[in-house]
């Protein structure tokens, strides 16, 4: 898995645990969804997250869709995380 590929999996993972213990609030603000990911440059992962539908905004907040929770569980199941 490329690293572009990398880094959208780890967005939609963040967005996915936050939906799954608020299912009715799943919305992170965008600043924190970057310290979340160690300041990293995410615009372009995100970008395309917006555009595929994976991921909605609604100002700075995010939350994952519908669409995007069915990519992050079959990415998890493509490609299980190792233990450290």
């Amino acid at each position: 898995m490329n690293e572009n590929a990398k880094q959208r999996l780890q967005v939609l993972e963040i967005l996915y645990s936050v939906r799954q213990t608020n299912p009715k609030r799943g919305w992170l603000a965008d600043s924190k969804l970057k310290e979340a990911m160690e300041n990293q440059d995410i615009e372009f992962a995100l970008g395309v997250l917006i555009e595929t539908g994976h991921v909605h905004r609604n100002g700075y907040q995010l939350n994952i869709t519908g669409a995007g929770v069915i990519a992050c569980e079959a990415a998890q199941e493509n490609y299980p995380r190792r233990a450290p």
